[in-house]
């Protein structure tokens, strides 16, 4: 098992460029790079926006793909959410926050590329619109969604037992 963690984020260098292209390419790299034959990935918010983005470049690289809290764009966030990064992000420079306001940009079609099975998680109180995640659901083949009852967007990692079960079920299946 491998825990990256994305430039920018964690303890990875902090760097001039950011982008989930960008961090979907280092992922892409370092799985190649290591020779890892057909990892199963998961990734939450960030590391599942990549997630899908490294499904979509590489359709043949992964063995599955779990994701929780992901969007494909920035309509896909909660209003409030959404504007209160907007918000923060004229009176910041942080740059993680100018990219959630204006990426990822993926498109419904490019979805149709997925070919890993691939199992979408997301709280029904978490910052991403339910009806988005269930958009991305429908777009992708093979894939499966599990709504976490009572589940916010830091439920991913605040009271992480809950996703576990989850996340055992699907990997046990392997």
């Amino acid at each position: 098992m491998y825990a990256v963690d994305s430039r920018s984020h964690g303890d990875s260098e902090d760097t001039e460029e950011v982008s989930y292209d960008l961090m979907a390419e280092d992922i892409i790299q370092f799985i190649k790079e290591l020779n890892i034959e057909n990892p199963m990935l998961y990734g939450f918010s960030d590391g599942g926006i990549v997630g899908l983005l490294i499904a979509i470049k590489e359709p043949e690289l992964l063995s599955k793909l779990i994701v929780s809290g992901v969007n494909i764009n920035p309509k896909g966030l909660k209003n409030g959410t959404y504007l209160g990064c907007k918000i923060a992000s004229m009176f910041t420079s942080n740059k993680l926050i100018k990219m959630m306001v204006n990426e990822p940009n993926i498109q419904l079609e490019e979805l149709n590329k997925i070919k890993a099975p691939t199992v979408l998680i997301v709280g029904d109180r978490d910052c991403i619109k339910l009806s988005h995640t269930k958009l991305i659901h429908r777009n992708i083949q093979n894939s499966k969604l599990e709504v976490v009852k009572k589940a916010g967007h830091s439920n991913y990692i605040i009271g992480k037992d809950r996703i576990y079960h989850i996340l055992k079920k699907y990997i046990e299946n392997t």
